[in-house]
């Protein structure tokens, strides 16, 4: 059996501000159109030989993002300033979670990368 990854790419729509970045635009509250890309692997594996059906990583990323879409960031996330480095290993975590309650621990895909795009230009990258 090999190893192989899977992406799949979201948008979503928030504002935020970073309260300790003085001096600094992003200290005043604005918003951005984010463009989240996700990452699993696994093992091609099953009838269907795949890691896992895009159909569900789709639910369960919409799931997630219908929490944080259209809303302050800094409300969401109000222990942190909700960065984009912060973002990613928060949507890392998240994620797998949700896998977790498909998969049994044996053939369960893993999330092996975030890229969460805050502008056109600017991305953070979480990777396993």
């Amino acid at each position: 059996m090999s190893k192989i990854s899977i992406t799949k790419t979201f948008t979503f729509d928030s504002a935020h501000q970073l309260t300790d970045l003085k001096g600094s635009k992003c200290q005043n509250l604005h918003g951005h159109t984010y463009k989240l890309e996700v990452t699993v692997s696994g093992k091609v594996q099953g009838v269907v030989p795949m890691i896992m059906d895009l159909s569900l990583l789709s639910t369960i990323v919409k799931g997630i993002l219908e929490v944080i879409d259209h809303t302050n960031l800094n409300t969401f996330f109000s222990h942190s300033n909700p960065t984009a480095e912060y973002m990613a290993e928060w949507f890392a975590e998240e994620i797998q979670q949700h896998i977790e309650a498909y998969y049994p621990h044996s053939t369960m895909p893993i999330v092996t990368k975030i890229t969460l795009w805050e502008t056109p230009t600017g991305c953070a990258t979480w990777e396993a």
